[in-house]
């Protein structure tokens, strides 16, 4: 098993009742038999308490002033669109997990100390429109679909459903990453909402962060936060959207064999509730590592995200696949979050490619049994694709990838450029097919049809001594890229 394997948690084998002698800290209302290792919240017919808007009725006008400060203290209200006017969190009124269960889950992740983080926010970079977004060749971001115009005016999917936040300090990074589920006005608000608050929590609290566990513990309430804003939504909230998020932290570490500044590594702590994914490119390796490979536990089944937040039941998310992560990087490294649209498109299945080719058994994939075996043989073949994809700058046909260019200068730029590119030619035979003939069905052949057509997005990061220098350039937009 590899060190980043090693880091890996399943909340799953933690609520084996083998393993923890009680569950009832996971979801303190809940009765303990709802609970099921494939699915935390599909039983369950009742939901955690929660503190109401109108809980100081009751008290005395003295008390209800004084609580009304207090919750105004703990509140931010967070306001970029007309979408976001209404947009409060009270982060102390729920929380997914209770506090023994957030140390439990977060207990056999790594402690590396951390240096004191300074808080002050350099930039803020979340998503607008479908430009490629970047700066100070350090970050670059960008949303955009594979769908088929069915029209000059319509394309099919619309609105997209992503979501990138990244906010930028001296010395680390906080990301978050949302694909709202299905189509519509619920899923983007859900997914919007979603990733700001993740930021919005986590930006609040990076001065408590004093070694990895924390940021891990912390994340989780941040995801925590972020699925109470999802449903802290003016509007009729059976209407509420259900959404994916991927968030975390990068942050500088000190080994005990590296103990000076100067002399720094770093490390990812991230929390993932559904599909998305998180991988890193190494600079002295020149390979990308899925780190939160097997995250989506159904390795035949692109439908099913395996977790959302979200009304998904009762008010109540869908917890089965929630892990966090911890995973080691140096400098010059480059990390990039994506949603299913991107690493769907490196997905061999999704490819036309057969299991023999990957040296598993000679038969379909619908009638594979081995799915830890699968899970090992996708996740190599989609760090070996993106490798080829990212350590070449251009890359206009798959055989022309030279995995062993050296000369290739690997920024956040080249790397969103082509794994977008990459998705969009992958599809580009389906999107053509639904374009000239809408009238007919996609057929399931990959060969012919390989990929997925998705909501797309990736945000990219590169790993530096210092982000100082995004504070003095301008965030640049580049349209019509493809």
């Amino acid at each position: 098993m590899s060190a980043s394997q090693k880091d890996d948690i399943d909340i799953r084998k933690l609520l084996d009742k083998s393993e923890i002698p009680s569950i009832d800290f996971l979801f303190p209302s809940r009765d303990p038999q709802h609970h099921s290792c494939s699915a935390l919240t599909e039983d369950s017919t009742t939901s955690p308490k929660r503190t109401t808007r109108h809980s100081n009725r009751t008290k005395s006008p003295a008390a209800a002033s004084s609580e009304k400060r207090r919750r105004r203290k703990s509140a931010v209200y967070t306001s970029t669109s007309s979408l976001l006017d209404t947009l409060r969190l009270d982060y102390n009124s729920t929380n997914i997990l209770s506090k023994q269960g957030r140390h439990e889950i977060c207990s056999l992740l790594p402690r590396y100390k951390v240096p004191t983080l300074n808080s002050t926010k350099l930039l803020n970079l979340r998503q607008e429109d479908e430009s490629l977004a970047h700066q100070a060749e350090l970050i670059c971001c960008q949303t955009t679909s594979t769908y088929p115009r069915l029209s000059p005016d319509f394309r099919a999917g619309d609105p997209i459903c992503d979501y990138y936040n990244v906010d930028l300090f001296e010395r680390n990074v906080i990301i978050a990453l949302s694909d709202g589920c299905n189509w519509g006005a619920g899923p983007k608000e859900a997914a919007t909402r979603a990733a700001i608050a993740f930021n919005s929590y986590l930006s609040l609290r990076l001065s408590r962060i004093k070694h990895t566990k924390k940021a891990a513990r912390l994340i989780l309430r941040a995801i925590s936060a972020a699925q109470q804003a999802i449903l802290d939504r003016p509007q009729n909230k059976h209407d509420t959207g259900t959404t994916t998020l991927l968030g975390g932290v990068l942050l500088p570490i000190l080994e005990k064999k590296t103990p000076k500044l100067e002399e720094l590594r770093w490390a990812f702590v991230c929390g993932s509730v559904g599909d998305c994914k998180a991988f890193v490119w190494s600079a002295k390796k020149r390979l990308v590592t899925d780190i939160t490979h097997k995250n989506r536990e159904n390795a035949l089944d692109a439908s099913d995200c395996g977790g959302r937040l979200g009304n998904c039941v009762d008010g109540q998310p869908d917890l089965r696949n929630l892990q966090v992560y911890c995973h080691l990087c140096d400098e010059g490294d480059i990390l990039f979050v994506t949603t299913d649209g991107i690493h769907d498109n490196c997905d061999p299945q999704l490819l036309g490619k057969k299991p023999s080719e990957l040296s598993l058994a000679d038969a379909q994939w619908k009638d594979l049994t081995d799915m830890d075996a699968v899970h090992i043989a996708k996740t190599k073949y989609r760090e070996k694709l993106l490798t080829e994809i990212i350590n070449n700058i251009v890359v206009r046909r798959p055989e022309d990838v030279n995995v062993n260019d050296t000369n290739s200068h690997v920024s956040p730029i080249s790397v969103v450029h082509n794994v977008i590119e990459h998705c969009i030619r992958t599809t580009k035979e389906s999107r053509n097919l639904m374009e000239t003939r809408p009238e007919e069905t996609l057929p399931e052949d990959y060969c012919l049809y390989p990929g997925k057509m998705d909501h797309t997005s990736v945000a990219c990061i590169q790993v530096t001594r210092s982000y100082a220098a995004c504070a003095k350039a301008n965030i640049k937009r580049v349209y019509g890229t493809w």
